[in-house]
């Protein structure tokens, strides 16, 4: 017999996402996959007996769409109101609503102790915001030959004796690895959070009063650095800070 077309309609759910905590209540179907973007909470994989019942019926403010070729049309119209965003990043309701909050295992690099907080490739293009650059000959010389319109709208700081983080735009041009900004955790380009869900949760345990950025690198190792320890990028202050540490480029 043919499957009835009403059960292989996507449905989907959207809340504010201020209201996640309401979502506590459907968190009980194990085949349901929610996603975030930048104000609401999605989640999709109802079958038309979770759709109808009264946990979804219950949910405060929420909107009830099926897709059909990418265009959401609210349930029982046939008028589309536009299409489903195509960056949202899927994650299990289960593993997204945790129960209590992970625990993190602090890091820093090159210690070897991972968090359990994972990466995963984004393919979304997002704005350059830091890089990561080697403190070598080549970087004293470009920063040293810059005009001071180069570098006046840059910040930077010494991660090591052999690294230097720079914030701003335009870049410099010198080679190194790049950050995009989110939610002060500074990300690999081309990387976001496996579970993006997660993001209040990682930033309330590492930087709950927004003082530090968190520089995450591939391996899942971070680094908390204080926005107070950026200093402005000229020549002379460059200069003093390699000064000050004794360190020859």
């Amino acid at each position: 017999m043919a499957k009835d077309f009403a059960d292989i309609i996507e449905f989907i759910v959207r809340v504010d996402k201020s209201d996640l905590d309401t979502l506590a209540q459907i968190r009980h179907f194990e085949n349901l996959k929610i996603a975030q973007n930048e104000n609401d909470l999605w989640v999709k994989g109802f079958s038309m007996e979770q759709i109808n019942g009264v946990a979804v019926k219950t949910l405060p403010k929420k909107n009830i769409f099926y897709v059909k070729d990418s265009r959401l049309f609210p349930k029982d119209s046939l008028l589309p109101i536009g299409k489903l965003p195509s960056s949202l990043l899927w994650t299990p309701i289960q593993m997204a609503l945790l129960i209590e909050e992970p625990q993190l295992n602090h890091n820093f690099f090159g210690i070897n102790e991972q968090i359990d907080i994972q990466l995963a490739p984004f393919h979304e293009e997002k704005k350059l915001f830091a890089t990561l650059i080697n403190l070598d000959n080549n970087t004293k010389s470009i920063i040293e030959s810059s005009p001071n319109f180069r570098l006046e709208h840059l910040r930077y700081v010494l991660i090591n004796t052999s690294k230097v983080l720079i914030i701003g735009s335009p870049t410099l041009g010198i080679k190194g690895q790049s950050f995009w900004l989110y939610n002060d955790f500074l990300l690999p380009n081309g990387f976001h959070f496996k579970f993006p869900i997660l993001t209040k949760s990682i930033k309330n345990a590492l930087n709950s009063t927004g003082e530090n950025y968190v520089l995450w690198q591939k391996n899942n190792s971070y680094a908390l650095i204080k926005k107070s320890d950026f200093k402005p990028l000229s020549i002379s202050s460059f200069r003093r800070t390699l000064s000050l540490f004794n360190i020859n480029a």
